[in-house]
């Protein structure tokens, strides 16, 4: 498993406190949506959003209740949501393709290649660039094929 840089979390940190105030979100939270979003502030943003929205849900039901904060609770039913939107278009061959790119950081030809292009432009798959271009999947998506078991160990 890789590791974000503190720094690089550190800096995203603080793009994402300027799109929501951080009395709605619990400190720690925030790391994980920070981990969860693969380094991708369109992800972060999206993943955020989710959780916005169960906080809504959660208003409407208790209007009473003014102390409502994005927490684990609240995060885990977006990436339930988010895991669960991101499940339905995928076909075996496509979940093969992704298991393949999390073991190997690249497709293994380019017989898959419109397969593995679709996946990268709709975010399941990452693309990293350091001293070599690799790839990566997407933190949500790791954590379906886990639940799904194509991974044996993560």
């Amino acid at each position: 498993m890789l590791f974000p840089m503190k720094k690089n979390v550190n800096t995203f940190r603080k793009l994402v406190e300027k799109r929501i105030d951080n009395n709605l979100i619990e400190t720690e939270i925030l790391e994980q949506i920070i981990l969860k979003s693969g380094g991708v502030l369109r992800e972060a943003i999206r993943i955020m959003n989710q959780c916005c929205s169960e906080c809504l849900v959660l208003i409407r039901m208790e209007p009473e209740q003014t102390n409502i904060k994005i927490n684990k609770d609240i995060l885990d039913t977006a990436l339930r949501e988010l895991r669960n939107d991101m499940a339905r278009p995928l076909s075996n061959n496509e979940y093969k393709l992704l298991t393949t790119i999390y073991h190997k950081f690249n497709p293994d030809d380019e017989s898959d290649q419109d397969q593995f292009l679709d996946l990268l432009h709709n975010v399941y798959i990452l693309e990293y660039i350091n001293d070599n271009l690799w790839y990566d999947l997407h933190p949500i998506v790791i954590d379906l094929l886990n639940r799904k078991g194509y991974l044996l160990e993560s």
